[in-house]
């Protein structure tokens, strides 16, 4: 659909989700037409629990304000859902690196990034709804780092010289699979993407793995996993430079 999408912004909304403002896409458009540096705009999510079990609560915030996001900043600090995104229509140009075996909404988000900044609104306009029984909900946390590292190994063949950003920005979930290296990841064998990284076919093997596998495997990963206390602070700084540095709309 995107492919064949011929007007000069696109927006993405998933099925189960519904926006919450009947001005959102008017909004978006007309803050996108005063910012032309701007590749898209974005704003905050309402997580909304179908079943009441939880309070709603506003998500992916990284200021207050509305500001112009730095692209490498947001990809390695932050996560905003691709529901609250109005992107400018570029996308025609490199359609061809989404892998159409499987979705998912942060690889939409990557192909568009590369090419300019985020504006961000602080009004919450979309919700999210939460479904107990969902596709991303009834997977365990192993099976859920195994999709976000699909959308790394996809970031980075999109992303020329964005190693590290990428890297920072899924941390977590090469941790997730090295915390369970003794497993035996059976979980994961019926997924639905088929994809390579060495990172977890060497984990996969490191439970009946030899002890030589096993004194290279840490070297080659083992000081790298033990950084969280490091991108914890990264994180925090990068927080500060979103709220005191970045380029505040209206001033």
């Amino acid at each position: 659909l995107y492919a064949q999408a011929k007007g000069s912004y696109v927006i993405f909304l998933d099925g189960d989700d519904y926006f919450t403002d009947c001005n959102k896409i008017e909004k978006q458009k007309n803050i996108l037409d005063k910012n032309p540096s701007c590749i898209c705009a974005a704003h905050p999510i309402n997580f909304v629990w179908e079943n009441e079990s939880q309070k709603s609560v506003v998500a992916c915030n990284p200021c207050e304000f509305t500001r112009i996001i730095n692209k490498k900043i947001y990809w390695s600090y932050s996560w905003i859902h691709a529901d609250t995104f109005m992107f400018r229509n570029i996308y025609h140009k490199n359609v061809e690196h989404i892998n159409s075996s499987f979705f998912d909404d942060n690889t939409i988000t990557v192909n568009f990034i590369k090419y300019g900044d985020i504006l961000f609104t602080p009004d919450c306009m979309v919700a999210y709804r939460q479904i107990e029984g969902s596709s991303w909900n009834m997977r365990n946390p192993l099976q859920k780092a195994y999709v976000n590292l699909y959308v790394y190994s996809e970031a980075s063949k999109i992303l020329k010289g964005w190693g590290i950003v990428n890297w920072i920005r899924s941390f977590a979930d090469f941790r997730e699979f090295y915390v369970n290296r003794n497993s035996d990841f059976a979980c994961l064998k019926q997924n639905e993407i088929d994809y390579r990284l060495s990172f977890i076919e060497r984990t996969m093997k490191y439970r009946d793995a030899n002890s030589f596998f096993k004194i290279w495997y840490q070297v080659r990963y083992g000081l790298a996993m033990h950084m969280g206390f490091l991108i914890n602070i990264y994180r925090k700084m990068i927080k500060n430079i979103i709220n005191s540095r970045t380029k505040r709309i209206g001033e």
